[in-house]
């Protein structure tokens, strides 16, 4: 719109292109300045056309400010001092339009930017022939001259190479022509390749998928068994408790010893059951803490001396599933019990470790021990329950005066060895 002498429409789009600069200020304010000053530049370079002087020279000087704020060098600042020294010129302030078109000269002395030469010095042949110094104004036309000429050879040379770019250009693709028929056999052969490598390694992406799917599956039912297995407990003990209350509530002779030892049992059951099946708040800790902490509590009770060291290693202990962990430490709790309760020990060592795709815990102690018929009922039924829920293998070895003694294997799942 400029070129075509619309100065009214040029102002109206550097007005919008102004909002879209307002936006840019908040992410960027160094950026939005510098459009500023070449937006009220240009601006103040429509008015002078116009001979809007007053208009012109108030978006100079904004323009300038907005370059002096970000301290710009005097070359960015050229445009800003030539509109400044023509809206001078048009409000006829002679010492500031030549003061202010010297600047845009001395900016550009140094520098190639023949453009900016070639506007400078034009103008200033200008101001000096309209104020009757024939002798300034010779100089700078001769200088505007000199850049125009420079200008025009430039725009020449760049010609010339752009040219020679095109011929090249040409060359180069008639010599790749030659080679594209090859190329493309080449190409054919290479996509043939690709493709072959990306079917087989869909198909491994796939296979991974079912096999973590499967693992998923399998991991969620062997859940499920443990959960319907703690449940089958639970209603047995209930169950049985129940019985025993209510033979308590139709007795007659509350006096009786029978009545008594039932009611006790009773009380040391939902106690035991209670204390055993309760589990700590921090079972993500390791083995070796986790045991400790049963030792404690039972620290009140009984003398014995305990040693537990666990070297299983802390990768496979953290892929463990949460279940296994609960039932190798309620198998462990209950043989701790079982010592303190039974064995007149005073030593218990227990040891955890992992032997190829096994858990291993061997458990012993130097009490009285036992023959091996007698254990029935005094918590291997349980321990040998929990072991079998993780299809895990125990032996139990113990004789009359040969303390105690069992090694516990559980095998870790395929879901836990695939996380390994």
């Amino acid at each position: 719109h400029y070129k075509l002498l619309n100065y009214e429409q040029a102002i109206d789009y550097y007005q919008q292109a102004k909002i879209d600069i307002d936006s840019i200020y908040r992410q960027n304010k160094v950026m939005a300045y510098y459009y500023y000053a070449s937006l009220y530049s240009n601006m103040a370079d429509v008015y002078n056309s116009s001979q809007q002087f007053k208009a012109a020279l108030a978006n100079a000087q904004t323009s300038l400010n907005y370059y002096d704020s970000i301290n710009a060098a005097d070359l960015a600042k050229y445009t800003s001092y030539i509109n400044l020294g023509k809206a001078h010129k048009g409000l006829k302030r002679k010492a500031e339009a030549q003061k202010y078109l010297m600047f845009a000269y001395k900016s550009l002395q140094n520098t190639k930017d023949y453009i900016g030469l070639d506007v400078a010095t034009q103008e200033l042949a200008k101001f000096y022939e309209s104020e009757g110094n024939y002798e300034g104004a010779l100089r700078f036309n001769q200088l505007y001259k000199q850049y125009s000429d420079s200008l025009k050879s430039l725009k020449t040379n760049n010609a010339i190479a752009e040219l020679n770019i095109q011929y090249e250009t040409e060359k180069k693709e008639a010599e790749n022509a030659q080679l594209k028929l090859g190329n493309e056999l080449k190409e054919a052969k290479i996509n043939r390749l690709n493709l072959l490598i990306i079917f087989m390694i869909l198909i491994l992406i796939i296979s991974l998928i079912a096999a973590f799917l499967v693992i998923k599956i399998r991991k969620y039912k062997d859940q499920i068994k443990i959960s319907e297995e703690e449940k089958v407990r639970y209603f047995a003990f209930f169950h049985d408790t129940g019985n025993k209350i209510m033979f308590l509530s139709n007795s007659k002779d509350r006096s009786s010893p029978e009545y008594s030892a039932t009611l006790n049992d009773i009380g040391y059951s939902i106690r035991d059951y209670a204390h055993f099946y309760k589990l700590p708040n921090d079972m993500h800790q390791n083995f070796e803490y986790l045991v400790t902490d049963i030792i404690l509590e039972v620290k009140n009770t009984s003398s014995i001396k305990f040693a537990v060291k666990s070297k299983i290693a802390p990768s496979v202990e953290k892929r463990m599933l949460t279940e296994k962990k609960i039932i190798i430490y309620r198998i462990i709790k209950e043989l701790i019990y079982n010592t303190v309760k039974h064995s007149h020990a005073d030593f218990a060592n227990i040891v955890l470790f992992n032997e190829g795709r096994n858990i291993v815990l061997d458990y012993s102690d130097n009490g009285k021990g036992m023959e091996l018929a007698q254990l029935k009922g005094k918590g291997t039924d349980f321990i040998k329950e929990q072991v079998k829920q993780v299809n895990g293998e125990i032996d139990i070895r113990t004789a009359i005066n040969e303390g105690f003694s069992c090694i516990i294997m559980i095998p870790q799942t395929i879901y836990e060895r695939v996380l390994a």
